[in-house]
């Protein structure tokens, strides 16, 4: 396997680590993040797409723009299938877009607070983003699913091919998990880093060569 060597860190920020990925993957990855909007309630996912693979809101009419606390543009869609009503928050950046919404029982008003609540942070030669709330925005990130977050890899060959890394891990380190029953084939695996690397592969044994690989790599920077 011909590779190329990545670095990551996630939404809310560090550590920061470094591993090993086919060449055809995309260098930058996808991050995930949950914040509640709310004060005890309301836990939205926010999702930084690189510019590579950012298919941007061609069904979801843009409404509006407004400006976030640092003065960036913030596109607000609408989705085009309710009910329920929800809106698309899209703030362009330097290396791609990141996304959050707001659902029928927060309002559209509510992207008031979302904006002036939240500020982005784009460092270092590769722009890595970051994500700073203040109330009421706050992290959700639990030890439960859904509720994780998530950098993740893509093959820009367009198959279902990727790798993601996830925290917190479900996975105790050393153990691998293999489920053959999906399609495509997902592989899990534990780390001693708290987080945990997940694979889609045309098959298991591409899969296992792709975890082995990144397993065997992965490093905080």
């Amino acid at each position: 396997m011909v590779v190329q060597t990545v670095q990551t860190t996630f939404l809310s920020a560090g550590p920061r680590f470094r591993l090993d990925l086919p060449t055809d993957f995309f260098p930058r990855p996808k991050l995930s993040s949950p914040l509640n909007v709310h004060t005890t309630w309301g836990a939205r996912s926010f999702d930084f797409i690189p510019w590579e693979i950012d298919g941007g809101m061609v069904e979801d009419p843009l409404i509006e723009t407004r400006t976030d606390r640092d003065g960036r543009l913030v596109e607000v869609h609408k989705q085009a299938d309710p009910p329920p009503d929800v809106w698309w928050l899209r703030w362009p950046l330097q290396k791609g877009v990141l996304y959050t919404h707001l659902r029928e029982e927060d309002g559209l008003e509510f992207a008031d607070t979302v904006l002036r609540s939240l500020s982005i942070l784009e460092e270092g030669p590769d722009a890595d983003v970051f994500l700073l709330p203040e109330p009421p925005l706050r992290s959700a990130i639990a030890a439960q699913p859904g509720f994780d977050e998530a950098a993740s890899f893509w093959s820009s060959e367009g198959r279902p091919w990727s790798l993601t890394l996830r925290r917190p891990g479900f996975v105790a380190d050393g153990q691998t998990l293999i489920a053959r029953n999906l399609d495509p084939p997902v592989l899990r695996a534990g780390t001693d880093f708290g987080i945990e690397l997940a694979v889609v592969a045309t098959d298991v044994s591409e899969g296992r060569s792709l975890l082995d690989a990144a397993l065997a790599s992965l490093n905080e920077v």
